[in-house]
């Protein structure tokens, strides 16, 4: 039987994907289609070369296809798969395995394709959030103010860059029954 349906997966709401179940002959896939919004927020580019880096370490899962210019993403569905929500995530088991998993790609040696700059990062969304006429909310200027100041002291400081996820929202995890955590999504260094 060869069927494409939605997944009944909390990760259907996220912000820049749509996620779908495919069902081929006796395999299982999971399809990634990124919705309008996610240009200009994310390299699809880096997310790939990122994404075969945490898939050697067990933390992501079986990449079949991936086009680097639109997104779309083809990966093994997770069968056992169980993805964590905002209630599940903070169960003290749950919370201990997302910490290991996350330890596991920071202290992995690995360097990922992309260094995080959250000052550029704020421009970008500045400039993108410009374009589309949107307003900033009322004390920005002077959170920024602050923010930029806490960077200034940052840069003083020798900080050591490792591979980072960058968006461990609790829909961004999916819990195996071996108990192993896969991040789906972007995964930057900082």
């Amino acid at each position: 039987a060869e069927t494409l349906f939605p997944t009944r997966r909390s990760s259907d709401l996220g912000w820049t994907n749509n996620n779908y179940k495919i069902v081929l002959h006796d395999d299982e896939l999971a399809l990634r289609i990124p919705r309008e919004n996610s240009k200009g927020f994310i390299s699809r580019k880096n997310e790939k070369i990122n994404s075969k880096i945490t898939e050697k370490l067990g933390l992501n899962c079986e990449n079949i296809y991936f086009n680097e210019n639109s997104g779309v993403k083809i990966t093994k569905f997770i069968k056992d798969g169980k993805t964590f929500n905002i209630k599940s995530i903070k169960e003290e088991g749950n919370i201990k395995l997302v910490a290991k998993a996350l330890n596991t790609l920071h202290i992995s040696g690995f360097k990922f394709n992309n260094t995080f700059n959250p000052v550029l990062e704020l421009e970008n969304y500045e400039r993108i959030l410009r374009s589309l006429n949107g307003e900033f909310f009322k004390d920005y200027g002077d959170i920024k103010t602050v923010f930029l100041k806490l960077k200034n002291i940052l840069d003083g400081m020798k900080i050591k860059y490792v591979p980072c996820h960058m968006d461990p929202v609790a829909e961004n995890f999916i819990k195996r029954s071996e108990e192993r955590r896969v991040g789906k999504e972007c995964l930057c260094s900082v």
